[in-house]
């Protein structure tokens, strides 16, 4: 469900930091989303809080974080 979130944020949901956005890729436990440098830090910050909440639907007594981080490149 996280990933439907998130993609209705980036097209959907025009009032969103994320819109524009386009998620990339989903590694392991992460997602890689491309946004503009200057809307970065507040497109991160909207992400980390979708993936909280919707992992805690799922999980409503575990404390959940994400700790997202801002790239300018993606490598190995």
């Amino acid at each position: 469900m996280s990933l439907r979130a998130l993609i209705h944020a980036c097209y959907q949901e025009p009032e969103s930091p994320l819109y524009g956005c386009r998620p990339l890729a989903f590694v392991h436990d992460e997602f890689v989303t491309l946004a503009p440098a200057d809307r970065a830090a507040t497109a991160l910050a909207e992400q980390d809080r979708i993936m909280v909440a919707e992992m805690a639907r799922y999980l409503p007594d575990v404390k959940i974080t994400a700790e997202g981080k801002i790239m300018h490149r993606w490598g190995k």
